[in-house]
């Protein structure tokens, strides 16, 4: 990489020319003071214009896309597709390596997976009928034990009130009737003994009008019934009262105290068969507890599912070992290496075929360090390539890699160039020239006029000056200086006006104020001064 920097527009010449070593127009000789030599001197005139400088790179062009391909499965290699040169499309197919032996594992992973899935239905068959039978045990063994306690329940009731009916029929035989019962059956008596009076005057009253034809004998039939049923009430009143007044008799005391013993005996069956709702309550605890084995019969799904993950994890790694077998190209390009041939027995990894990208080659030069903080990406880089003489390619700065070389101090710049898609090549050599700063109407002095002399006023420190004559005498000038023009033999100065003759030749010995005399360049050139 060098810098070189050019001027472009030229203005404001002095009479001198541009270029070459030609004669400067005569001077008028000015008259010197008696006592002072004058000292001869050559002249250049000043330029003024544009100053452009350019950085110079140069490098190989590389490919964006550059791969090295190789199988991922070792073994015979059974078939490369193309050669050194043909043009290769991306996921096509450029080589195999036999695959017999992964082709019978996809097959067993495969059937593996088959029989992976059908444990897993028959699993989750075994809990959908596991599942529907625990919860019928359930319905069914609480229905029987609803049914049991209700059924204890009514049989213990029943008993109960049964006892409680015999016992309450033995006390009131064992006690007799109370004087409040004696006292309502003798008024039931007396009731019913009136009601016979009344219903057997009533009768005599309408025979007496039946034999006088006064009533009909349907009306007589009336009273006549009337008065049977109230003899029948009067009949009952008088048992009753005999009854009572002659008490209970002993078989009927013994026969109430045989139905108490059968209701208490009756009442301890029912209680004894509340022990079947124990045993139709064990029986619910029991269908809960089989509920256990739902959740014995779904671990046997999750381990099914879980073997099936597996088997069919074995089958993608069986069929990525066919694919690993089979090499594409992963862009498209043009082969540029065969490394194999068919039959041969390759290595995994090892690689088989080079493939490189046409469409998208750039420039990639090295610049120095020093020189990193006059580019910026997007500068546009005319460039030059071996290959293609007298040809120009447009360019432009898209990266600069953030890392240098330790050991040669430079840094790499990727450079992309326009209109060269599928023309280059990588490895090609390149050239290619960066601007990177231009100065407009910069005054430039050949590179020759800088004379380096030390001053009090910088403590001793070098500073540049220029001399210039005017007037037949020297005047000097602290100028600073920039861009460098015309491959280096010109610079640009600060500091000096922008037309006049600066001294390129006898300046070293001449001081502020000197006098001097011109000398033609041609009179120098004879005598081998430039």
């Amino acid at each position: 990489m060098n810098t070189r920097t050019y001027s472009l527009i030229f203005a404001a010449l002095t009479a001198t020319t541009l270029t070459g070593c030609k004669p400067s127009p005569p001077h008028a000789e000015p008259e010197v003071p008696a006592g002072k030599s004058a000292v001869a001197v050559i002249t250049e005139s000043t330029r003024t214009g544009d100053v452009v400088q350019i950085t110079t790179v140069s490098g190989s062009l590389v490919a964006m896309q550059d791969v090295a391909l190789s199988a991922k499965q070792g073994g015979h290699l059974t078939e490369m597709a193309v050669r050194v040169g043909d043009q290769v499309a991306a996921g096509q197919v450029l080589a195999r390596v036999g695959a017999q032996d992964l082709e019978s594992q996809v097959r067993t992973a495969e059937a593996s997976v088959q029989s992976a899935m059908a444990r897993l239905e028959q699993a989750r068959a075994a809990y959908n009928q596991q599942k529907v039978n625990a919860e019928a045990a359930i319905t069914s063994a609480r229905a029987a034990l609803n049914q049991q306690v209700a059924t204890s329940d009514a049989a213990v009731r029943s008993a109960q009130s049964m006892l409680t009916a015999s016992r309450s029929s033995l006390s009131a035989l064992q006690e007799g009737a109370r004087p409040e019962e004696r006292q309502q059956t003798q008024a039931a008596l007396a009731t019913a003994q009136a009601n016979f009076n009344k219903a057997q005057s009533d009768l005599n009253r309408y025979v007496k009008l039946h034999n006088a034809g006064a009533v009909s004998d349907a009306e007589l039939d009336l009273y006549q019934n009337t008065r049977e049923v109230a003899l029948a009430n009067l009949n009952s009143a008088r048992a009753a009262l005999k009854l009572q007044q002659e008490g209970s008799r002993h078989q009927d005391v013994e026969q109430s105290k045989e139905r108490v013993r059968q209701a208490e005996e009756s009442l301890r069956q029912a209680q004894a068969a509340r022990a079947v709702d124990e045993v139709k309550r064990a029986d619910l605890q029991n269908a809960l507890a089989n509920q256990a084995q739902n959740q014995i019969k779904l671990a046997d799904i999750h381990a099914a599912q879980a073997a099936v993950q597996q088997a069919q994890y074995a089958l993608d790694i069986a069929k990525q070992g066919v694919l690993d077998a089979i090499v594409r190209s992963p862009i498209n390009g043009v082969v540029t290496a065969r490394s194999a041939e068919p039959g041969q027995v390759v290595s995994s990894g090892s690689t088989l075929l080079h493939v490189i990208g046409l469409e998208d080659v750039y420039f990639e030069p090295t610049v120095s360090d020093t020189a990193m903080a006059e580019l910026r990406v997007g500068q546009a880089v005319q460039t030059r390539v071996d290959a293609f003489p007298g040809r120009t390619f447009q360019g432009r700065i898209t990266r600069i890699y953030p890392q240098g070389s330790a050991n040669s101090r430079t840094v790499s710049v990727r450079i992309t160039v326009e209109q060269a898609r599928g023309l280059l090549r990588p490895n090609m050599f390149a050239q290619g020239d960066i601007t990177t700063a231009i100065h407009h109407n910069a005054v430039m002095v050949p590179n020759r006029a800088l004379v380096q002399a030390a001053s009090k006023a910088t403590n001793g420190a070098a500073q540049l000056l220029v001399f210039t004559v005017e007037n037949g005498s020297a005047h000097q000038y602290h100028v600073t200086t920039g861009l460098k023009a015309d491959k280096g033999d010109w610079i640009e100065v600060k500091g000096l006006p922008a037309s006049a003759a600066v001294v390129v030749l006898g300046q070293d010995s001449l001081h502020d104020g000197q006098n001097v005399t011109i000398t033609p360049q041609t009179v120098n050139n004879q005598s081998g001064v430039r």
